[in-house]
């Protein structure tokens, strides 16, 4: 009788994980599938990496994966500096939570580089996507970017953005001090602002922040970094986050 019940209750519970990753948007799309879709549209960004960077194009880029308490998060951005003045960038962000919700965004943009003396400056047209479970959203946009690059690591990028639909602003606040030959600390702040213009209510505006602290070492001519990170974001009706252990590989190839 004892495993007649256990058998039971395993073919409900089978079940209900079924009916989570089938169930569809309104799209017609499975979350499953829109969970596929995003990891397709994220190995893109390496497959960009490995057919258009050959080795006088100078590059920055980075994989990393962080395993959150509420959900996982990928995240694959490339930058190439041709000739160090113009400037092209891919990233792909995709995310999945334990009940099998899925949502991604992406984004392709050229530009042009101006090299300072101390701050380098310099201008983007981007074009990407957002999509979840309401829908896929596309969107323009330009943007001046700055960034200031320094001993061990020190990196400070900002880049505010206008669009059709909306405004916004982003960058990252970044320092790798070395401990010995091999081993570093990595440290990250992240962060992000939104608004949209379609609806410029209270409902209108996103806050977000990424925070990092590990370790890095080098391996391979890559470098392997890990630790502790931490995904906030801040809307009109509260706050999510997403706290765990990450990974992330870098390379400087070129």
């Amino acid at each position: 009788m004892a495993s007649f019940a256990r058998r039971g209750l395993n073919r409900e519970m089978g079940n209900r994980r079924s009916a989570v990753f089938s169930r569809r948007n309104r799209f017609g799309q499975t979350r499953l599938g829109s969970w596929c879709t995003a990891l397709a549209w994220c190995a893109s960004v390496w497959t960009a990496q490995a057919t258009l960077t050959p080795a006088s194009v100078a590059a920055f880029d980075y994989g990393e994966v962080l395993v959150g308490h509420n959900q996982v998060y990928t995240d694959l951005n490339l930058f190439l500096f041709i000739q160090d003045v113009v400037v092209t960038q891919m990233r792909a962000v995709s995310t999945v939570d334990y009940d099998g919700n899925a949502s991604s965004s992406g984004h392709a943009g050229l530009g042009y580089r101006a090299l300072g003396s101390v701050i380098d400056i310099g201008v983007n047209v981007l074009a990407g996507y957002e999509t979840n479970e309401q829908g896929v959203r596309p969107w323009v946009r330009g943007s001046l970017f700055a960034f200031y690059l320094g001993p061990d690591g020190f990196l400070i990028w900002i880049e505010p953005s206008v669009g059709k639909d909306d405004i916004g602003v982003g960058g990252a606040i970044m320092y790798q001090p070395k401990i010995n030959e091999r081993w570093g600390v990595f440290t990250s702040l992240g962060y992000g602002f939104s608004r949209s213009s379609v609806v410029f209510g209270d409902d209108g505006w996103t806050l977000s922040q990424q925070l990092r602290l590990g370790a890095t070492t080098e391996w391979g001519n890559v470098s392997w970094i890990f630790g502790a990170g931490a995904n906030l974001e801040e809307t009109y009706d509260g706050v999510t986050s997403n706290v765990g252990a990450f990974i992330r590989i870098s390379g400087l190839p070129g």
